[in-house]
């Protein structure tokens, strides 16, 4: 017998990923321990491989499958692991038998170009007085595969089943001449439908695969600080950084469980903590406080609540009759260009407007069908296409007043209609 192989480290590290990265340390250490012991080459003279066995789980108390490490050889690589043991001796021509009608065998030294009914081999060891024989039947090593849920053999055992078969038999002779040397190495052949994929008999279907508790593991929590929101009155998206802002401040923005009360804005605000609504667009949106509720605009002197001479006349919705049907969705009416020279509205007037603004976002549009994100998006577009501004803070007082004015005084569906215009 040859003398056992020891490999380096490295050598065994570059065997492990090369041709078994999935197996776990105990199958490969199995694997190397065997291949150094028989003074095999992974990948030359044997190759790792995953088989399925059924065995009994006493814990389960039920058959399960698991896998099993099986060495894979070539026949090859199986006639020279036999040749270099020094017993082997060579073999007799191989015999392939074929069944005739009647059950009668007709033997053959030559492949006839059909399925045989059996192959066999005839081998001989240095030391022995009588021959090996061995037996390989094409019923018990046939590969098959489905076919519209009829068996048939593999494209390899349709085309060369006596070649198949007769490697099969000579794999059997090799490891009773050599059994130290080639037992446990399997050629592919031999391995039936465990070669290609498995497919289970009822018997295999009844069974219940095993299952391997895995560990608890707790997710990922993300540490990261919170986004910071700029808060000083401008009452809208967070984050956005207006044009002519009086004040702000960076804080840490909490999702409380409940609605914050609205709180008063004053020209220099307090640092606070703002409450986002559900929707989170319109976060830091609070109603004015009722003192707010008639704002002067300080350079035309009229009111929100008087109807300012330059503004378009919305169209009067018609009061629904009773039992009519639903009159159909049309949107509101343009609003036209704000006049030259229209200045931001100072920070009072702006929250105002952003409260409004968020209120139709809140409680008109949903009325249409349509979600708060969806909407509270939508209002931002019309404001900013609207207006022609960059940013809502910039949006003129006048313009921001009717383009808010001519949602308000629309249907919950004209006004839906009205903001897809600006998607």
């Amino acid at each position: 017998m040859l003398e056992p192989l020891h490999f380096t480290d490295a050598e065994k590290a570059a065997y492990r990923v090369t041709y078994a990265p999935t197996a776990t340390d105990d199958q490969w250490n199995l694997f190397i321990n065997e291949c150094q012991r028989r003074a095999l080459v992974p990948g030359i003279h044997v190759v790792f491989n995953l088989r399925d066995a059924r065995e009994y789980n006493k814990e389960l108390k039920q058959t399960v499958y698991v896998k099993k490490v099986a060495l894979i050889t070539t026949i090859n690589a199986l006639r020279l692991i036999a040749e270099r043991a020094g017993h082997y001796d060579g073999h007799e021509p191989f015999i392939y038998y074929y069944l005739e009608e009647g059950g009668n065998l007709k033997d053959s030294k030559i492949p006839l170009g059909k399925i045989p009914h059996a192959v066999s081999v005839e081998g001989f060891r240095k030391d022995w007085k009588h021959s090996a024989f061995a037996t390989a039947r094409y019923d018990a090593y046939v590969q098959t595969k489905d076919d519209g849920g009829k068996k048939v053999p593999t494209l390899m055992w349709a085309t060369r089943g006596e070649e198949q078969l007769a490697k099969c038999a000579e794999a059997q002779m090799l490891r009773t001449i050599a059994p130290e040397e080639c037992a446990g190495l399997l050629i592919t052949e031999e391995l039936g439908n465990d070669a290609i994929d498995r497919e289970e008999s009822k018997e295999e279907q009844s069974l219940t695969p095993a299952v391997i508790p895995q560990p608890i593991t707790a997710p990922a929590v993300n540490q990261a600080a919170a986004p910071s929101v700029a808060v000083g009155g401008t009452g809208f998206w967070h984050g956005e950084q207006g044009a002519g802002r009086e004040a702000s401040a960076q804080v840490t923005a909490p999702a409380p469980a409940v609605e914050a009360k609205p709180q008063p804005v004053t020209a220099s605000p307090a640092q606070v903590t703002p409450a986002p609504e559900p929707g989170g667009l319109f976060a830091n949106t609070t109603h004015p406080p009722p003192e707010m509720e008639t704002t002067r605009f300080p350079r035309d002197g009229y009111t929100l609540t008087e109807k300012p001479a330059n503004l378009p006349t919305p169209a009067a919705s018609p009061a629904p009759a009773a039992a009519t049907p639903a009159q159909p969705t049309t949107a509101a009416q343009p609003v036209a260009a704000a006049p030259t020279g229209d200045a931001p509205a100072d920070l009072k007037t702006f929250n105002d407007l952003t409260s409004r603004a968020a209120k139709i976002v809140r409680d008109k549009l949903p009325k249409s069908g349509m979600k708060e994100t969806e909407a509270a998006s939508l209002v931002k577009n019309y404001l900013l296409k609207g207006s022609g501004s960059a940013s809502i803070r910039a949006i003129g007082a006048l313009a921001f007043e009717k383009l808010v004015k001519n949602l308000e005084e629309a249907t919950p569906e004209q006004a839906a209609a009205t903001v897809r215009e600006f998607k």
